[in-house]
C-alpha cells in the first residue's frame, strides 16, 4: 500500500491552523518540500505535519506570527503593510 500524500489544505486541517500560514511555510522552509504534484497542487509526506506543526509553534513562542499574505494581521492585529 503507498504511503498517503498531504496537501496543503489536508495538513492545516490537521493542525487546525490557516492554510494561508501553512502555505507561506511550506513555500519558504528548505527542508519541507514536496514530493509529488496532482495538477497544480503539491502533495506532502505524513513527516511535513510535524515540520509545519514545529515550524507554527516556533512563531507561536518567538511572537512572530506575521505572514507575508495579503489580507493576513500581523502580532499586532492591525494589516500586514510589508
Amino acid at each position: 500500500m503507498a504511503d498517503r500524500l498531504y496537501t496543503s489544505g489536508d495538513i492545516a486541517r490537521a493542525l487546525k491552523a490557516k492554510v494561508t500560514r501553512v502555505r507561506h511555510i511550506l513555500a519558504t522552509r528548505e527542508h519541507v518540500r514536496p514530493v509529488g504534484r496532482a495538477g497544480l497542487v503539491r502533495l506532502y509526506r505524513e513527516s511535513a505535519i510535524q515540520a509545519v506543526s514545529d515550524e507554527l509553534a516556533t512563531q507561536e513562542n518567538s511572537g512572530d506570527r506575521r505572514v507575508s499574505v495579503e489580507g493576513e494581521r500581523d502580532a499586532t492585529g492591525g494589516p500586514n503593510v510589508d
